[in-house]
């Protein structure tokens, strides 16, 4: 017998009824199931012919649910470079055959030095000389308190759109400055120069009220970038914020621009949806991940954003996001001794490294680690491990 659809002012009672008799005979199962994804549904027999109802929207009956599974451990803190000073904060990507390597170090203040090599593993050095742990300098401080970026630049995250690489970086001009994100740009992937005339891109928020008293002076930084759809977008700690955790400061807010320099065209994402911005603002008071400094990824295989955070001791924490709503929809954890970071390793664009099947992805992490919580005592360590990814039915355009 064919299955016939439900007349539309029959479909609110026919719900409310099945939730009761899912409820009344399978306690705990209907608030689970409604929370699925995958919908679930009631077959019932209404005057002789047989109708299925969907209690919930989402995934299509039959297809995987969005899901991320710790298969087996690869590389497990395996140092990778290392100097007589702190490094930490890298950011990680494979540009052809090449890695490109970049952290904030301790030189004089914080500058973002740069590695490159053919395997993750190493050795790492400089674009000229092949001696491990050699490195070139990709972007220094300007040396005077007139500049947001006069003392310190650090945390970058580098992209490759249309043969230019973009590094987002945060900067600040004094020890105890708030910090505001700038944007530098490259030709070579080695050697960057500053964009908006040297003025930074996005400053802090300063919406909560009470950030000074409750010693939340960090500002707005470690940005993490991703382009698709013609669009940068840009995710970022902002600590002034009115929609950080009030405790610690900890909250991830998302901008998004045509313009990679976000000074035209600037949209904050509310949770709703979209609101338009004037150049280099944001309110910060929707957070979309309770969380510091973030690494992320696009995984056009299953239509999914792949996000990387250091917010539990001795394991990398792994996110799927929603590419429309940045909602969580997954999550896992790679072992790793972390002190500071994670960078994931993507392609120079920010998309998962190519793999032979769609549910079979590789997910390798550069973190610092130490002996001790000193930075001075930091180096920066690769762990990798295989993953079970879904679903796998709709890929990214």
């Amino acid at each position: 017998m064919q299955a016939k659809k439900l007349p539309q002012r029959g479909k609110s009672l026919v719900k409310l009824i099945a939730r009761h008799i899912l409820n009344e005979y399978l306690p705990g199962v209907c608030a689970r199931e409604m929370n699925r994804s995958v919908a679930p549904w009631v077959l019932l027999i209404l005057a002789g012919a047989f109708y299925f109802i969907p209690l919930t929207t989402g995934t299509k009956a039959g297809s995987e649910e969005p899901a991320l599974d710790f298969v087996q451990q690869g590389a497990h803190d395996e140092i990778i470079l290392t100097r007589p000073s702190y490094d930490y904060a890298p950011a990680v990507i494979r540009d052809g055959t090449v890695y490109r390597l970049y952290w904030c170090a301790g030189v004089a203040g914080d500058f973002i030095l740069y590695a490159e090599a053919s395997d993750p593993r190493g050795p790492w050095h400089s674009s000229q000389i092949q001696t491990a742990n050699t490195f070139d300098v990709a972007l220094r401080p300007t040396g005077s308190s007139a500049n947001f970026d006069g003392l310190h630049t650090c945390d970058p995250s580098v992209i490759k759109i249309s043969d230019r690489y973009y590094m987002y970086y945060g900067g600040s001009s004094a020890d105890g400055a708030l910090t505001a994100i700038g944007l530098a740009a490259s030709s070579d992937g080695i050697h960057f120069n500053r964009m908006n005339g040297g003025e930074p891109i996005i400053t802090a928020a300063r919406t909560n009220p009470k950030y000074e008293l409750n010693h939340l002076t960090y500002g707005a930084g470690q940005p993490a970038v991703l382009y698709w759809g013609s669009y940068f977008y840009l995710s970022f700690t902002d600590s002034t914020g009115a929609g950080v955790n009030p405790g610690n400061g900890a909250g991830q807010f998302l901008m998004r621009s045509k313009d990679p320099t976000f000074q035209t065209g600037l949209q904050e994402w509310t949770g709703t949806g979209w609101a338009d911005r004037a150049a280099g603002q944001h309110t910060a008071e929707y957070s979309y991940l309770e969380s510091f400094g973030i690494d992320w990824m696009l995984d056009v295989k299953t239509n999914q954003i792949i996000i990387a955070t250091d917010r539990i001791a001795g394991e990398v924490s792994l996110y799927l996001l929603d590419p429309d709503t940045f909602a969580v929809r997954g999550a896992s954890k790679l072992p790793t001794q972390w002190r500071e970071g994670p960078a994931l390793i993507a392609q120079a664009d920010r998309t998962a490294l190519p793999r032979p099947t769609c549910d079979a992805l590789q997910i390798e992490v550069v973190v610092a680690e130490g002996p001790k919580p000193d930075p001075w005592t930091w180096d920066l360590a690769l762990s990798s491990g295989n993953f079970k990814i879904s679903p796998c039915a709709n890929p990214l355009k």
